[in-house]
């Protein structure tokens, strides 16, 4: 995978992998892999219905104000069919924006994140995410299974 050149390798619990964007606290895009019973992501459910699986986790975390999709779409995800979905939470701590791409190989789900924190906000700044989040787009897209 690629990410920007100005993130640090760092560690998260739960995460295989995680770069951090030094400059901007609470942005960073991380890898998990995690085993699961089935072999398709369509096996857990369309990408609305995930989608719709994934806000309302959100929405049940502490702290969580709301939770909005913005896009939802089924990809290829190295050489796997997956879902990609961009949505934004607003906490108590902040707001943040999220690009996220799930895919299963071999038994194990792949969750690919890309988070952009925006600060306290009600929403995420236009202009920010038009400069920042390109690039985490582009990590997230560019990861393939060794």
């Amino acid at each position: 995978m690629q990410y920007p050149s100005d993130y640090a390798v760092s560690s998260k619990a739960g995460a295989d992998v995680l770069f951090k964007d030094e400059s901007r606290r609470g942005t960073n895009i991380g890898v998990t892999r995690l085993p699961v019973r089935i072999s398709s992501v369509s096996e857990y459910g369309s990408v609305e219905d995930v989608g719709d699986k994934v806000l309302n986790a959100e929405k049940q975390k502490d702290g969580t104000m709301r939770a909005e999709m913005v896009t939802a779409q089924a990809v290829s995800f190295g050489g796997y069919d997956g879902y990609e979905y961009e949505y934004e939470v607003a906490t108590t701590r902040g707001t943040k924006r999220i690009v996220s791409r799930v895919a299963i190989k071999d038994k194990e789900l792949y969750v690919v994140n890309a988070t952009l924190s925006c600060g306290k906000v009600d929403a995420c700044d236009a202009e920010l995410l038009g400069l920042a989040l390109p690039p985490m787009r582009a990590s997230v897209s560019s990861f393939r299974f060794s």
